[in-house]
């Protein structure tokens, strides 16, 4: 979705993708209680599909706030740092909170919670003048070809962030696969637990 914010501004992207990602969610959800593989793989992608590209506003946003002239521009390397250490936050916390509603209430129950979060925290930052003012990328500045693939050492980069993409989504199924092998009943909660660890 990040290209498609690049030519439309982030706005109209991130509004619409707070409501797709949720309805992909709750697709999901259903899909799973009615146990039909196809239709669980189609709810899974589109969801996937529509996850709201957050970073990527978010970090459009800190350049155009420390820009040259605003005042700010000694910010511009620590913005994204900080940034990166918030997200980071997700990935230690964000399971681990997952783990108590699971426990507390059901998975069903965090994928809802998730959603909604998912959807508030969009809509507040797609209202942020920061991020409203992003205007769009100009036509003329389209990439044509290989774009960044022609600088040098980006393929490596694409690789290697691809790799550990597909690192994080094995352990997101392998983890809860093991959890059910081993716990029975409890796997709902080792999984949380796991993945929180």
């Amino acid at each position: 979705m990040g290209p498609v914010a690049g030519r439309l501004g982030s706005t109209p992207v991130l509004r619409t993708a707070a409501v797709a990602h949720p309805a992909g969610l709750v697709a999901f959800v259903f899909a799973a209680d009615g146990g039909s593989t196809p239709l669980i793989c189609a709810a899974a992608m589109f969801a996937g599909g529509t996850c709201p590209p957050l970073t990527a506003a978010i970090r459009s946003a800190w350049i155009g706030r420390t820009e040259d002239g605003t005042g700010r521009q000694h910010l511009r390397k620590a913005a994204p740092a900080v940034e990166t250490s918030l997200f980071e936050l997700v990935f230690v916390a964000g399971p681990l909170r997952v783990a108590v509603v699971v426990l507390v209430a059901s998975p069903a129950a965090a994928i809802a919670g998730s959603g909604t979060v998912t959807m508030l925290g969009t809509l507040v930052l797609a209202g942020r003048s920061a991020v409203r003012g992003q205007r769009p990328a100009s036509p003329d500045a389209r990439t044509r070809g290989p774009g960044p693939l022609r600088v040098p050492g980006f393929a490596v980069v694409l690789v290697r962030v691809g790799a550990l993409g597909m690192a994080f989504g094995a352990v997101s199924v392998t983890v809860p696969a093991y959890a059910t092998l081993h716990a029975g009943p409890d796997a709902d909660g080792l999984a949380g637990v796991l993945l929180a660890g």
